[in-house]
């Protein structure tokens, strides 16, 4: 062992999740605030794997570990799960109902379980396993091997290899190191512990806790009562003391969101309400984001992209809302003509339409004895048509992201207003999605126009977004695990029934 702790370094904590290192920061900044001090030491404190991944690139930067002998990096979760589609793909080419499976699931599934074998050190006897995993166990050795082939290991098995290039390499370490949110310690974490310890690093756990003044039970008859309940709690703490940190701990979370959210508007910022006061700083949040998909700005690019290279007809529900959408062309200006095409549309067209059959009405309609004019529509529609006629068969990620970015300035998205704070943030964040979906050029190769738009809504619905605002909330709303850790000063858990505890 050749690890050596440098005392002078100040005490790093070391967290379970991002989003509880950037907690206890602002607790941590919050508490030197208190104490009437004007400036301090920026805290340390990190996600675990952002400082492994810190040490290693010090010591490869050293010239510690030969930088030939280290993979040529750490898979992103999208290339992971190509990387198990193909596997997957390969292993089942010679099966009669290949086209019945769903190979993004089993990817997941089989991106699960691979991460649960390696951190748990769980060994499998081949004698008595089932014919379900022993298919799983032929995915992951082809998984492997294309691995192998790229030079990338996926985030589990690199974290395996950075561990070993810890306990191998004399790296400078600070003196104590507190673990946070870890409330199982799995063989990774453990021989991470081992080694900070062997190497002379006092690993403690970081608690900020108080013993709760008072804890109480309650019941109601109905999720909705519990939930206007909880809401009410909030108020009279805030009412308090304006400066508490609350949180609402909701086992499922998903399910309640839109609801929590409006009974909070509703007692927290009526003023909400008004489209104007939209975007207006609540004193709440939600611990996690939405799918970046489920954006309007984002659903309006991939609804757009859509129309364009979908060869089978719409539903008209879509086109209506393409034509209600305010992201592309002159929403504004021609919302009118465009509120009676879509009544024309719904007496003349069947309820399925071919893209080039829609884009012949919308010209007709601007000829007839009663025309109903949208100019701007006719000419961004036929230019969006027309560009994607023009564009290859078939094409690199990268050449498709050129294209589709090209289609969607032909049609002015994201429309013709400026956009507030939250939706540029979410455009720029759709940008880097679109980057991501160019990297996988060496990996996907040339592919037609709907695999690329395929791909392109998978990345938008893995990617979770949440715009930053610049106040900080006093209520969160979280999921069930992802309350552990957290400084707050007053929590209420909803939801505790044998359908959903233990989680």
């Amino acid at each position: 062992m050749t690890l050596a702790a440098n005392p002078d370094t100040a005490p790093v904590v070391l967290c379970a999740s991002a989003r509880l290192a950037q907690g206890i920061r602002q607790w941590l900044q919050q508490s030197y605030q208190q104490q009437g001090q004007s400036q301090w030491q920026a805290p340390q404190v990190f996600p675990l794997q952002d400082w492994l991944n810190q040490r290693l690139e010090y010591a490869i930067l050293c010239g510690q570990i030969d930088i030939a002998q280290a993979p040529l990096g750490m898979l992103s979760s999208t290339q992971e799960a190509l990387l198990w589609e193909q596997a997957i793909q390969h292993c089942l080419r010679q099966h009669a109902a290949i086209d019945l499976f769903n190979t993004n699931g089993l990817a997941s599934a089989a991106m699960e379980a691979n991460r649960y074998l390696i951190e748990w050190n769980i060994s499998l006897d081949m004698a008595t396993v089932s014919e379900e995993t022993r298919q799983f166990l032929q995915w992951r050795q082809q998984f492997q091997t294309l691995c192998k082939q790229s030079g990338t290991l996926e985030s589990v098995r690199y974290q395996t290899w950075q561990l070993e290039q810890l306990s191998q390499h004399a790296l400078p370490l600070p003196a104590n190191i507190q673990l946070a949110g870890f409330d199982r310690i799995n063989p990774h974490v453990q021989t991470l512990i081992t080694i900070l310890q062997s190497a002379g690093v006092q690993i403690t756990t970081f608690d900020n806790s108080v013993p709760a003044q008072q804890t109480q039970r309650m019941t109601f008859a109905e999720a909705m009562d519990e939930m206007r309940a909880a809401v009410h709690w909030a108020q009279q703490q805030l009412a308090a003391d304006p400066q508490a940190k609350l949180a609402l701990v909701v086992p499922d979370l998903d399910s309640q969101r839109e609801i929590l959210a409006n009974l909070l508007d509703d007692t927290f910022h009526p003023e909400a309400l008004h489209p104007a006061q939209a975007e207006l700083p609540r004193c709440y949040e939600f611990s996690l984001g939405l799918p970046l998909s489920r954006w309007p700005l984002v659903h309006s690019a991939l609804n757009v992209l859509r129309l364009a290279f979908q060869a089978t007809p719409l539903p008209q529900s879509e086109l209506s809302a393409l034509l209600a959408d305010i992201y592309w062309s002159q929403a504004l200006y021609e919302a009118d003509a465009r509120a009676a095409l879509d009544a024309e549309m719904r007496r003349q067209l069947p309820l399925q339409v071919n893209a080039y059959t829609f884009a012949r009405f919308v010209a007709r309609k601007q000829q007839d004895e009663y025309p109903i004019l949208c100019p701007a529509l006719h000419a961004d529609l036929t230019s969006l048509l027309t560009q994607a006629k023009q564009t290859p068969r078939k094409q690199v990620p990268s050449a498709w992201v050129a294209s589709f970015t090209e289609l969607l300035t032909a049609t002015h998205w994201p429309g013709e207003r400026g956009l507030s704070s939250h939706e540029h943030q979410c455009q720029t964040k759709f940008k880097a999605v679109l980057t991501q979906l160019a990297a996988l050029d060496g990996w996907l190769g040339p592919i037609d126009a709907m695999s690329a738009l395929h791909r392109l809504s998978q990345l938008c619905q893995a990617q979770i977004f949440q715009p930053q605002t610049v106040r900080l909330p006093n209520i969160t709303v979280m999921g069930m695990l992802e309350a552990s850790a957290q400084p707050l000063d007053g929590v209420w858990v909803m939801g505790m029934n044998d359908h959903v505890w233990p989680p």
